[in-house]
């Protein structure tokens, strides 16, 4: 098995370079692969109902600030009219 050493004594610290080597040396099956999936999903709609609430907040905020603040930030005209009617910060503005 092909290892790349790390740390402080290649004698005793030793990580396989490829997934099977290190799947297999952990004594893990294809079956847990579906857990990782699982985690992995999990953790991709943790993030996005985070930004989601983020972009809620500032959402929230630039609702209040003036015209000529906004427009200092970069949105146009048409950006703040659009902001205004619908409450949303069009997504102009996060790109």
């Amino acid at each position: 098995m092909n290892t790349t050493t790390m740390g402080f004594n290649a004698s005793t610290i030793a990580t396989p370079t490829s997934a099977k080597a290190n799947l297999a040396s952990t004594g893990l099956t294809k079956s847990h692969g579906a857990v990782a999936r699982f985690f992995a999903a999990f953790i991709d709609r943790a993030i996005a109902a985070r930004e989601a609430e983020a972009r809620l907040k500032v959402s929230k905020y630039l609702h209040y600030v003036s015209d000529g603040r906004l427009a200092e930030l970069g949105m146009s005209a048409s950006d703040i009219q659009l902001m205004r009617d619908t409450g949303r910060v069009p997504p102009t503005f996060w790109s």
